[in-house]
């Protein structure tokens, strides 16, 4: 047994004593080229057309900050649980630009009267 452990031993240093790599790297050799060359001469089979999506433009948003009143800011944690009720959930955001797609559905009329109910408030950060 002690002379298959100095084989092993022989083997091992000769092993790591080489200048070469135990990992020969792989030779690039011209049949690569034949080969893609081969794929190439295959007969193209005709791809169907699919229909183009239409692409819509991304929208760029826009941060912007508000002051209002605390009973108006209540309405909207309100609205958002109705909306859980209903099996539809809905952010801040959402239900603002909400009111804001029904605002400019409204006639001039209507839209004078829904804004002269709004009351007015200061504008700017409120310190407490």
């Amino acid at each position: 047994m002690s002379n298959v452990n100095q084989k092993q031993a022989k083997v091992i240093k000769e092993t790591t004593t080489h200048s070469k790599p135990l990992i020969a790297k792989p030779k690039i050799t011209k049949t690569a080229s034949k080969i893609s060359a081969a794929k190439t001469t295959a007969p193209k089979v005709k791809k169907v057309a699919k229909p183009a999506k239409e692409k819509t433009p991304k929208l760029k948003l826009v941060h912007d900050r508000f002051t209002m009143p605390e009973n108006e800011y209540a309405h909207l944690s309100a609205l958002k649980e109705r909306l859980i009720k209903l099996g539809h959930t809905a952010k801040k955001s959402e239900l603002i630009r909400a009111g804001i797609l029904h605002l400019t559905a409204m006639t001039d009329a209507t839209l004078k009267v829904a804004v002269s109910k709004v009351p007015v408030t200061k504008t700017g950060k409120t310190i407490n």
